[in-house]
């Protein structure tokens, strides 16, 4: 799950943002250097950019919420220790792809408290969204909803962003432990996240928004609920992993959010082809914390948490 995490959030960074014509022109299944980098930018002197083949803060924050899962005595419900443990891993590898305001905060603070008086915490973006794929391999579902608005608490404490992380951690989730067949996904979601006793409890706040067809005509927003449509859309448009890749780009806008959490849903998916192609797992950065780290975490997650299907 890890790996094909970082690979669609690696693909999907090329183009995050890009024009029509650029995502046209270059839209192929192999890393691209941003447009942004060739005309303003080094990718080391500017901290949205990465360089390609790199994923970005989208993967780093999900390996941070892997590692957490694997401490049998992390408390979830301490906001100061899921920040503690969200700067421990910037930290140790000051990666760039955060948004410039979040990088530099991340540089300049010291600890998870110190963090979090920095950040406002209410944001209805995709930063929640982005990292919460991989709590859906807990075999029970409350659980796998709950831990994932705690850890979206930290930071997009707003309906959509606890709600669109819910909905990623419980995509995988569907998935992983093979409750149903791909065409049945969106009706269960509508079924079992926004209806029953859960959706009206803290901190699930009641709310009109459901899941709706994503207009595929339409950008995706930097917007938690944006990038959960257009990763359901990807899913039930694809058979196979390059379609998620190549559909999640096409679409335009926060593309690397998309091709993240979709890759990591489809990546356990027995009716999407796992077909990554050569270039892009060859090209895929593997230094200290790389495609074998990625590779190792998703071992030791797997056997943390056996599928239960």
């Amino acid at each position: 799950m890890l790996v094909e995490l970082g690979i669609g959030d690696a693909y999907g960074s090329c183009f995050e943002m890009a024009d029509d014509h650029f995502i046209e022109r270059n839209n192929d299944l192999h890393y691209e250097v941003h447009p942004r980098i060739l005309k303003r930018y080094p990718a080391d002197k500017h901290p949205t950019l990465v360089p390609s083949g790199c994923y970005t803060d989208d993967t780093q924050m999900s390996i941070a919420i892997v590692e957490m899962m694997l401490d049998k005595n992390f408390d979830w419900f301490d906001e100061e220790a899921i920040a503690d443990k969200f700067l421990e891993v910037f930290k140790r590898d000051e990666r760039r792809g955060y948004t410039p305001y979040l990088f530099l905060t991340l540089l300049n603070s010291s600890s998870g408290k110190e963090l979090l008086s920095k950040l406002g915490g209410k944001s209805d973006k995709s930063g929640a969204f982005m990292r919460s794929a991989p709590i859906g391999v807990y075999a029970d579902l409350a659980e796998v909803m709950e831990k994932a608005a705690l850890q979206a608490m930290v930071t997009h404490d707003s309906w959509v962003g606890r709600n669109s992380a819910i909905g990623a951690a419980m995509m995988a989730h569907y998935f992983y432990h093979g409750v149903g067949p791909k065409a049945e996904l969106v009706p269960w979601l509508k079924e079992t996240h926004f209806k029953g006793t859960l959706r009206a409890e803290k901190p699930f706040l009641a709310h009109e928004e459901t899941v709706k067809p994503w207009n595929p005509q339409n950008r995706v927003r930097v917007h938690g609920w944006d990038c959960f449509e257009a990763a359901v859309y990807v899913i039930e448009e694809s058979t196979k992993m390059s379609e998620v890749l190549l559909c999640c780009v096409g679409l335009g806008g926060d593309s690397d959010t998309v091709a993240a959490v979709a890759a990591a849903a489809a990546s356990c998916c027995k009716e999407i082809e796992q077909d990554i192609p050569k270039q892009l797992l060859e090209g895929f950065e593997d230094g200290n914390f790389g495609h074998k780290f990625l590779a190792d975490l998703d071992n030791q997650m797997m056997e943390a948490f056996p599928c239960v299907a």
